[in-house]
Formats: C-alpha cells, sequence, structure tokens
C-alpha cells in the first residue's frame, strides 16, 4: 500500500476506535480495501458528527476547535492513540515545534511511555507554545493527588486543578455569585448614543487578535475595560454584546455577593475566576465593581491577576475607580456611558418607534423633551405601550408608559403630610415607649 494511502487508513483507524463507542458507530469491513476518496468522505462525516457530539469532545473536533493545521493532526493522534509506539516518542517532542500545537497531548504521550510527570513538565515549560489552558488536560488521570501537582506547578486555583483532573466540566456552575453566559446580539442592537458601543468593541476586537485570544489564553497582562454611568444606561448590555460580536462566552460576576465572602475566600474566588476565565476562553465582567474598588483582599488580588492573566476583562460601575485602589493606571480602555441629551433622547424615540404602528398624534421630540429617560427605558416604555394596547401606539399610551420608567419619583403614590401626634398620645406600655425613645434618641445621634 503506498504511504500516503496507508498513513490516510491508519488516520481513519486510529480516530473510529476512539469515536465509535461515542458516536454509535461500528463498521466490520476492511477499510483498507476501500477508495481512499470514500475513506476521506467518511473522515469529514465523523468530523461533522463530533462537531455535532459535545460528549468527551472527541479528538477530531477537538483539533478543529483548537485550529489545528494537518500535520499537527496527525502528531496529536500519535500522542492520544493506546498502545503508544517507542518512535512515537520523537513525534511528540517534534509536536513543539508547532505553534497551535496542543502541547499537553505530547507530555501525556511522554508520561505513558514512562517518562517522569515532573520530567514531562520541565521538557515543556520553557515552550515558547506553552499555554496553561491546555497544559492543564494532560493530566486527566482521576486520581485526587494530581491536583496539588497542578496547582502548584502550574499556579492554578486548587478547585481548577481539581475539576480538569477529575474530568469535571467548568460551566454556568463554577460559583454561586457568577453566571455563565452565551449572549446573543450586536452592539447596533443596544440603543447608546451613536458610536459608544462601536469605539470600545473596535478597541477589544483589535486586542483579541493582537494576542490571539481566546486560542492564546494563558499568562500576561489582562485587558481591563472600565465601563461606568448611571442605572439604565446600558453598561450591562453593551457587555453582552461585545461578547456575542467577538464569539465569546461571558462569565458576569456579581460583585456584591463575592465582597460579602470571607477575605480569605473572596481573594481566592478572584483567582478562580480568572484562571476560569483562561480555560474556558471567556470574557471575564464584573459588576457593580465600586464595591470591589473600595478596598478588601477582592481588590488586591483583582489587582495581581490582572498582571498574571492573558483575558479581556470588563469592569461595571457608577463612579470613576478611586486612585487608591491601584485599577485606574491598570485600565486600558475606559467609557462613560452618559444618559442621552434632549436631541439625542429624541433620536433613539423616533427609532425606536421606526418598526412600530403608531398613530399621526405622536410627537417623539414632546416625549424627548418631557421625560428624562436612558436609552434602555425608551425602550421599555415602548415595550409597555405595546403589551397594553394591540391598537397603534397612541401619545397618551406612550406618555403614560414613559411615566411609569422614572425611578425614585412616588409623587403619584405618595402626599407629604405633617403630624403633631407624640409618645404619649400614643396608648403603649411603658417599656415599648422607653425603647422607642432610645431608638429616636440613636437615629438623632447618628444624623
Amino acid at each position: 500500500m503506498e504511504p500516503a494511502r496507508e498513513s490516510i487508513v491508519r488516520h481513519f483507524e486510529l480516530h473510529l476506535e476512539r469515536l465509535k463507542g461515542i458516536l454509535g458507530l461500528a463498521t466490520e469491513e476492511d477499510e483498507t480495501s476501500r477508495p481512499l476518496a470514500e475513506i476521506e468522505r467518511d473522515l469529514s462525516r465523523l468530523e461533522a458528527e463530533c462537531s455535532s457530539n459535545g460528549t468527551l469532545l472527541p479528538l477530531i473536533a477537538m483539533a478543529k476547535r483548537f485550529g489545528l493545521t494537518e500535520p499537527e493532526c496527525d502528531v496529536l493522534v500519535l500522542a492520544t492513540a493506546p498502545g503508544l509506539n517507542p518512535r512515537w516518542r520523537g513525534y511528540a517532542e517534534q509536536a513543539t515545534r508547532y505553534g497551535k500545537l496542543d502541547v499537553a497531548f505530547a507530555v501525556e504521550a511522554l508520561e505513558k511511555q514512562g517518562v517522569g510527570l515532573y520530567d514531562a513538565l520541565a521538557l515543556f515549560e520553557q515552550n515558547a507554545s506553552l499555554r496553561l489552558h491546555r497544559l492543564i488536560q494532560v493530566f486527566t488521570l482521576g486520581r485526587a493527588e494530581e491536583s496539588q501537582l497542578l496547582s502548584h506547578r502550574l499556579q492554578t486555583p486548587m478547585r481548577v486543578a481539581h475539576a480538569l483532573v477529575g474530568r469535571e466540566v467548568l460551566d454556568e456552575n463554577i460559583s454561586d455569585f457568577t453566571k455563565l453566559q452565551h449572549p446573543t446580539g450586536s452592539v447596533d442592537s443596544i440603543v447608546l448614543i451613536k458610536g459608544q458601543g462601536e469605539a470600545v468593541l473596535k478597541q477589544v476586537r483589535q486586542w483579541c487578535m493582537e494576542h490571539d485570544f481566546p486560542a492564546g489564553a494563558g499568562r500576561g497582562r489582562a485587558l481591563m475595560v472600565h465601563l461606568r454611568g448611571g442605572p439604565g444606561v446600558g453598561k450591562t448590555s453593551l457587555a453582552r454584546a461585545i461578547a456575542s460580536e467577538l464569539g465569546l462566552p461571558l462569565l458576569e460576576v456579581d460583585s456584591a455577593l463575592l465582597q460579602s465572602l470571607p477575605q480569605h475566600l473572596a481573594a481566592s474566588s478572584v483567582e478562580e475566576l480568572f484562571s476560569s476565565a483562561s480555560f474556558l476562553g471567556a470574557l471575564l465582567c464584573f459588576e457593580s465593581v465600586d464595591l470591589l474598588a473600595s478596598g478588601g483582599a477582592a481588590q488586591s488580588r483583582l489587582r495581581r491577576a490582572s498582571e498574571e492573566f492573558s483575558i479581556p476583562v470588563i469592569l461595571i460601575g457608577e463612579a470613576e475607580l478611586a486612585e487608591s485602589s491601584g485599577l485606574v493606571w491598570r485600565s486600558q480602555i475606559e467609557a462613560r456611558l452618559a444618559a442621552p441629551e434632549v436631541d439625542e433622547r429624541e433620536a433613539i424615540w423616533k427609532r425606536v418607534l421606526e418598526h412600530r404602528k403608531v398613530t399621526s398624534d405622536v410627537e417623539p421630540g414632546l416625549l424627548a423633551n418631557q421625560f428624562s429617560l436612558t436609552g434602555a427605558q425608551i425602550v421599555n416604555a415602548t415595550e409597555d405601550a405595546h403589551l397594553r394596547s394591540a391598537a397603534p401606539l397612541t401619545q397618551d399610551l406612550l406618555t403614560e408608559s414613559s411615566s411609569y420608567q422614572l425611578r425614585a419619583d412616588l409623587s403619584q403614590f405618595a402626599k407629604p403630610r405633617s403630624t403633631k401626634l407624640t409618645l404619649d398620645d400614643l396608648v403603649l406600655p411603658p417599656s415599648e415607649k422607653d425603647s422607642i425613645k432610645e431608638i429616636v434618641a440613636a437615629c438623632g445621634q447618628r444624623a
């Protein structure tokens, strides 16, 4: 059999041996007697099935995910095939010459041949193509003691190391204060002042291209993006839209819950979040970062992690970052999302109502002057009016819906009243009156 044909047949057999149990495929015929084109067709079919079958991340699907070239795939198959041949050690060592090759599989090949775990690591630790989120996959041996080695040698949090060693999957259950999302939508769909979202997206995309993210995630300096502004201006929506535009998952963090943890646990959790985002190739987003910037162990660990993990991080808050937080000079991109002015509100109203059925009396300019709403509030007001009436939207209906969007406006629900009652006018037990007096006195001192 010609060498090229033999190579493809062997390539096919190795994949089939690993995949037929996963995909429920079986074959009784002699693959070596089949035409080359037919075998290549079957390889393509297996690739398609592997892509649609997410269980166990089959080899071909993983190769496509990491963007490996054809020779790199060959080395990957040789390095992970059962029954390793001693001559394949040379292939495994040559694997490090490929810039994108998953070095972890080459290390695993050496380890299967009796090379010590520390020796195998030492062989690749200085390699330029070494990437943390790939190397940690090598130790999927199911033995808990390997977690300590991972954590110590690769500076990986114990929970992440244990999850990988135990063949567990990092998903949306990373912690109680995080949420892993796969957002959809575009920056154009977010109602912002013209140009705000596009400028931030352009800079983040440029950074990802320059740092080969997520394929090149690992050690390095993070990209820190600070989005600030009042409630409802679209900070969180913009973060999700950026992740969607870049095709990345979004790991959202509730900073309030994170800050409420004990100091040592909050610090280790921040490190775990950065490691998880690096491994998942996700965009990390801290909501209400003002709470973290106020001080504490979590803030210190956030500063340090931003110098250790080469991932994009979005900080969302309402105020400027304090100089004392140490996060100001680490933020390469800062965008203040302001509430729209009258003319901008009018443009947003026109844009939102463009595809709605409205009556002739609707005046976007009047709505813009009457209510100081953000873009999100204008969208909500329009949706509320649409849900309350199947008929075309009227000016009165939009006015009423807009009034519901105003925050902290209690004038329509409450009226100020004065009272001349004293404690002596109330029929209460003496002990309760004394308690009330203590509370009133304490309030006066606090004020």
